[in-house]
């Protein structure tokens, strides 16, 4: 694959998506938006693995060990998920 060549276009949240973060062995990818944090398995022929039900989700990032989402939300509230 080419550096900076167009891979593909994830589709799942309704509202915008506010920032994304890439798990430590780089298999899954968090995306966190105004409607919910959903959870992607990259390579896989049906991306997005769950859903969180959340609104106005501005931050998202993993746990050192993968297991936890944390993410952080318009009404200044810090959510601790399982993963």
């Amino acid at each position: 694959m080419l550096k900076g060549a167009f891979v593909i276009v994830l589709r799942g949240h309704v509202g915008p998506v506010y920032q994304i973060s890439w798990s430590a062995d780089s298999r899954l990818l968090l995306s966190g938006s105004k409607d919910s944090i959903l959870k992607w398995m990259v390579g896989c022929e049906n991306w997005a693995l769950d859903q969180f039900l959340d609104t106005g989700v501005f931050s998202v990032d993993w746990s050192p060990d993968g297991e936890e989402v944390a993410s952080g939300d318009k009404d200044k509230i810090l959510k601790l998920w399982m993963g």
